[in-house]
Parts: C-alpha cells; structure tokens; sequence
C-alpha cells in the first residue's frame, strides 16, 4: 500500500441524516485494501463502513474530522464533516 485518499475532503450533513465518503487504496492493485474508520466526536457524528464507502450520520450540530487508516497503520486519509440542524 502507498497511500489512501478519501472524497470528498469535506462534506455536510444535517441531523439525522446520512452522507457517504468514498477511501481509495493506493495503488490499484494493492492486496491488502482493508481500512479502518472513526468519528473524532461520536456525540456529533457516527460513521459505518462498508468496503470502502464510509456512512456518516449526523447526531448533533458540530464538526467532526472522520478518519480513515489502512491496515498496516501507515497511511491516514481525514475528511472534515459539518453537521448541520434538521429541516
């Protein structure tokens, strides 16, 4: 593995809704893709992965950084997320 990007590098998300962060592994053809992913702030925003898709939710008005590493701990990719009110 070479690196790890995420996309977008920051996005919105109002409370109670849900919106998707897509990591990429570096390169192509690595053989080990396996990431972890956390909120830096569970109270403000959860997040869920699924392959490489991350589902943040927001919980509570704030900011919160989601961070994604790879496997083998070397590479980080970070994604800055806005949690805006519902309606």
């Amino acid at each position: 593995v070479t690196g790890l990007t995420v996309a977008p590098a920051s996005a919105s998300v109002k409370v109670g809704a849900t919106t998707t962060l897509t990591f990429t592994v570096k390169p192509d053809g690595a053989s080990d893709k396996a990431i972890s992913v956390h909120s830096t702030d569970p109270q403000t925003a959860t997040v869920t992965l699924n392959g490489l898709v991350a589902t943040v939710k927001g919980v509570k008005q704030g900011s919160v950084s989601i961070v994604g590493m790879t496997a083998d701990g070397n590479f980080v990719a970070v994604a800055a997320v806005t949690v805006s009110a519902a309606g």
